[in-house]
Order: C-alpha cells, then structure tokens, then sequence
C-alpha cells in the first residue's frame, strides 16, 4: 500500500505529509485484510463479492480526504462503479 501511495503522492495525486501516509497506509491494510472478517460477524449473509465490494468503497473513501482537485473526481468515479 505505501508504494501505491507514496506514488500518487510524487504524483501530487494525493496531498499528505510523511505522517499522514504511514497512518493512511495502516488503515488501508487493516481494511484490505479484515474486512471480510468483519462483515461475517456483523452480517452473515454477505457474500465474499460484496465484502470485497465494500472492501474497495472503504478504501476509496479513506483516500478521498487527500485527493487533489484533479483526482477528486477520478476517485469519485472509481467509487460509483462499485456501488
């Protein structure tokens, strides 16, 4: 995650200080890794395909905060197409 971030923040993509990216990059992995364990406790009819969908709405909006005029809207996107 920190490659990916750190990339879109040379990019000036996502607007952040080095403080800000490691806690961003923590939190994206928290949400990558236990998502799915999570749904299954709060809801047991969630499927694997609809917790990675919620999974990928998680991530994009922790990212939003940081996103630039530019990629504000490309994130806002992303995010409709797993709605």
């Amino acid at each position: 995650m920190q490659l990916y971030v750190e990339a879109l923040r040379r990019d000036e993509q996502l607007l952040m200080d080095d403080t800000e990216v490691g806690l961003l990059c923590r939190n994206l992995v928290v949400v990558a890794l236990f998502s799915e364990r999570y749904d299954e406790v709060c809801d047991k009819a969630m499927t694997a395909d609809l917790s990675a969908l919620q999974a990928v709405r998680g991530i994009l909006a922790m990212l939003m905060p940081y996103a630039s005029a530019e990629t504000r809207p490309v994130l806002a996107e992303l995010t409709s197409f797993y709605d």
